[in-house]
């Protein structure tokens, strides 16, 4: 372990008075910090558009949402009368995303068909929309749960049947008031009604950042090899000793990337950033050290970072999230890094 920590440390300073390497991990703090200028501010207010086919549960959710929007929210909902006005506002770009409540949306609420109940509207470029479906489906509990609520006792015999109104009432003067009133409906549904993910893009790019530079470090071991420099070292203390040059520039790739969420404003948990990036890292490592193993020449290495790069970019959640619509993505983000990283958070 020795010969290991020393082969890292000179490995630290080789890629330190390496002038290439060195102005990447300098441009990207400032990189990130750009990007993170470019978020819209707080105080701006962000048009969703909304409409509403369904004359009854689905109108009345469009409705509260309109209101909701004109109470200090940073949405603002905008009600539409049809679903091809709907779609026109999303592209043209007048809406961020939008929300449509189809004919029938109460029947399948209370038949249990919850799955593709409503239906999103959204630009491929959006990131905002997965935060304004929270506020969507937040309405709309907060509208059906009342509903469910009155079904529940008007199922409790005839007692119930007379009481059902007045539960609803009572339940709705709980819900305004602040009272500690509450009711728990539970379902054994699996998927709810919308299921979106996004992330900011700082952290995937983080992300492709170390786990590339493992790559970087394969090309260099390779090198290395060629020439003979692990010859030096004795034969079982080799592989440490390639371990200790691969992880030297995936450390320093990490240190830039935390000191980019610093500079962005993103550190949440300084624990778990470095935990996150250590699990990247590690794991980054671990797929260079098969590289290398797999792979006879370096430069065979190096044609395929180029490749890497744009097949990260495109199946990691970073700008664009092509998982929405093809599910073998999801598969194959279980065995890259970057994607573990993101899913810290």
């Amino acid at each position: 372990m020795r010969r290991m920590a020393v082969w890292f440390c000179l490995s630290i300073k080789r890629w330190l008075l390496h002038p290439g390497f060195t102005v990447m991990l300098l441009v990207m703090p400032i990189l990130l910090w750009g990007i993170s200028r470019l978020e819209p501010e707080e105080t701006e207010r962000i048009r969703i558009g909304v409409a509403s086919e369904d004359p009854g549960l689905g109108r009345e959710v469009a409705e509260d949402l309109v209101r909701m929007g004109t109470e200090g929210s940073m949405f603002e909902f905008v009600l539409y009368h049809t679903e091809e006005e709907l779609k026109q506002a999303v592209r043209t770009r007048q809406a961020e995303c939008a929300y449509l409540f189809p004919e029938g949306f109460e029947e399948k609420m209370n038949e249990g068909r919850y799955r593709r109940s409503i239906l999103v509207y959204t630009a491929p470029s959006t990131i905002l929309e997965p935060l304004a479906g929270e506020v969507v489906i937040s309405v709309l509990a907060a509208r059906y749960d009342g509903m469910m609520f009155a079904d529940y006792i008007g199922n409790q015999g005839k007692e119930g049947e007379l009481l059902k109104e007045e539960a609803l009432s009572w339940y709705q003067v709980y819900q305004e008031n602040g009272s500690t009133f509450g009711f728990e409906f539970r379902t054994s549904l699996e998927e709810p009604v919308l299921e979106k993910k996004s992330v900011f893009p700082v952290r995937g790019l983080i992300g492709i950042f170390v786990f590339l530079s493992a790559f970087f470090a394969a090309c260099s071991v390779k090198e290395d090899e060629r020439n003979g420099l692990f010859l030096a070292v004795p034969y079982g203390e080799r592989t440490v000793c390639r371990i200790g040059a691969l992880a030297a520039p995936v450390c320093l790739a990490a240190l830039s990337g935390l000191a980019g969420l610093w500079a962005a404003g993103e550190v949440q948990n300084a624990i778990m950033e470095m935990a996150a990036l250590t699990v990247c890292g590690a794991g980054a490592v671990f797929y260079a050290g098969l590289a290398c193993m797999a792979v006879p020449k370096p430069e065979w290495i190096a044609m395929c970072i180029p490749v890497l790069a744009l097949g990260l970019f495109l199946i990691c959640p970073i700008f664009i999230d092509i998982g929405k619509w093809l599910d073998v993505i999801g598969t194959i983000r279980w065995f890259l890094p970057p994607a573990w990283y993101l899913q810290f958070f």
